[in-house]
């Protein structure tokens, strides 16, 4: 999951970087339907996607705030393996910090996690849910991953 997260800040600077090809410092008023691609692979095919309902800059461009955030993770035949939801997110470049008070949910390769606001530190490349998290494994998605590759012989 640290990949979907430094991913997400990514994402969020790319939203920042289309609110600064407007010519505007900041915005007060909110970009609706943002789509940004992020990264592709090397083959071409769509690497991480993020879109927004709602996105708006503040603080001289230095800070980005999402609304109905959605970030996803495609593996190279663009199949999607990861998918990040945030009500709402505030990002700041400079301090590379990342933080929602609202509903976040992590979820791919058989792992859900989700809770109530959270924090991630650039610096750190660490990730903290404030409150009620919780962890969901999908026992036959993991169980299949584990017999098509059997004690770690891809990695």
């Amino acid at each position: 999951m640290r990949l979907s997260v430094e991913r997400c800040v990514l994402s969020l600077t790319l939203l920042l970087l289309v609110g600064v090809r407007t010519g505007a410092q900041d915005l007060a008023e909110m970009l609706e339907g943002v789509r940004v691609p992020v990264e592709q692979h090397e083959n071409g095919v769509l690497k991480t996607q993020v879109t927004a309902d709602k996105a708006r800059m503040l603080e001289g461009g230095n800070v980005i705030e999402g609304e109905g955030v959605l970030i996803e993770l495609f593996d190279d035949t663009g199949q999607r393996q990861q998918v990040v939801r945030l009500e709402r997110c505030r990002f700041d470049r400079e301090q590379r910090l990342a933080s929602s008070d609202s509903r976040v949910e992590m979820e791919g390769d058989g792992v859900k996690v989700s809770g109530k606001g959270f924090e991630w530190q650039g610096e750190k490349e660490s990730l903290r849910i404030l409150s009620q998290a919780r962890v969901e494994f999908n026992l036959t998605l993991l169980d299949a991953q584990r017999l098509a590759d059997p004690v770690g012989e891809g990695e």
